[in-house]
């Protein structure tokens, strides 16, 4: 953490500190009556600019994660006919979110399978050969190998994009 992050953190603690004993209780359990001061508006827009520049600095240290949910935000929209920041969405999105990151290899695989399975045996019969089996073609294809390359693949786009 740079000198800079660290005043600026250490500002942060003091405004909280400084705002959690104005709104502190006396010793009969009630809360304070006070007028704000110069220093406790101070405190707040300390708060509020961290707030503001955390915000800004996730977006800008997440824009690949930032363009991949607003794209598929857009989708979810066009798919349900449904406005922005319908509940629907949001619970749709969440839920992916949610689920590990193996899912989405497993899932990958499953689907990548089926496809080339079928493209693979359809090109086979139209050479007029015998399909193969799909047990056949996973011993030719496994899962491991799959998930490596599509690693590789999005360690390159981050590496490119990032």
């Amino acid at each position: 953490m740079s000198e800079n992050e660290n005043i600026k953190n250490y500002d942060l603690r003091k405004s909280i500190e400084r705002l959690l004993w104005r709104f502190s209780k006396d010793e009969n359990e009630k809360t304070k009556s006070f007028y704000p001061n110069t220093n406790d508006l101070k405190a707040l827009q300390n708060i509020t600019t961290w707030i503001g520049r955390q915000k800004s600095e996730t977006i800008t240290n997440n824009q690949l994660f930032a363009k991949l949910y607003l794209y598929h935000f857009t989708d979810l929209m066009r798919k349900y006919d449904a406005i922005a920041f319908d509940v629907i969405i949001e619970k749709e999105l969440s839920s992916l979110l949610d689920r590990p990151l193996e899912s989405f290899f497993k899932a990958f695989y499953n689907d990548l399978i089926t496809r080339q399975f079928e493209t693979n045996n359809i090109r086979r019969l139209e050479k007029g050969l015998m399909p193969i089996d799909e047990d056949e073609f996973k011993a030719n294809y496994p899962y491991e190998v799959a998930k490596t390359q599509m690693l590789n693949v999005i360690t390159e786009a981050l590496n490119r994009l990032s």
